[in-house]
Order: C-alpha cells, then sequence, then structure tokens
C-alpha cells in the first residue's frame, strides 16, 4: 500500500479546486526588488570587486591550506596591480 502526502495545515485550493506551490511561495517585497535591481545596474567598485576575487579564491582553497585571506588579498592585488600597469 502505497503512502499518500497531503499539505493539510496550509491547503489552499485555486480557482479550479488544485493547490500548485506557487500557491506557497511567499511574495517578495517589491521595495526590496527595486532596490535589488539598482544594486544590479551600479556595478561594483575597484574595492569591492577586489574583496570579491579575494573571497572566491580564498573559499575555494583546500581545507587544509596554510594561505591567510590576507595573503590571498596581498597576491591578488599584485596581480590586479600588474593588469592596470600594462
Amino acid at each position: 500500500m502505497r503512502s499518500r502526502i497531503t499539505m493539510t495545515s496550509a491547503k489552499k485550493q485555486t480557482s479550479r479546486g488544485k493547490t500548485t506551490m506557487a500557491d506557497f511561495a511567499p511574495k517578495t517585497d517589491a521595495a526590496l526588488l527595486e532596490r535589488l535591481n539598482a544594486a544590479a545596474k551600479r556595478g561594483l567598485t575597484k574595492n569591492e570587486l577586489h574583496m570579491q576575487r579575494v573571497s572566491f579564491v580564498y573559499g575555494n582553497l583546500p581545507t587544509d591550506s596554510t594561505l591567510t585571506r590576507q595573503q590571498v588579498a596581498a597576491e591578488l592585488a599584485k596581480g590586479e596591480g600588474e593588469k592596470n600597469a600594462a
């Protein structure tokens, strides 16, 4: 015998009488969406981009790595300086 999983406590019926996942999806705040869109259009500063690169590299290091976040930042800064000088 198969067991049947049902949504009982928060069951919501649509006009057709069927429940969909969209009925349970949280609604996104319009003001939040506006701020997210504005931030996406703004772009990143040089410092924000640098810190994002540091975070990416540091986060992808092996767990037994002895490099510190500061060492990663310094090495990336050297490479970014060379790129800007060219």
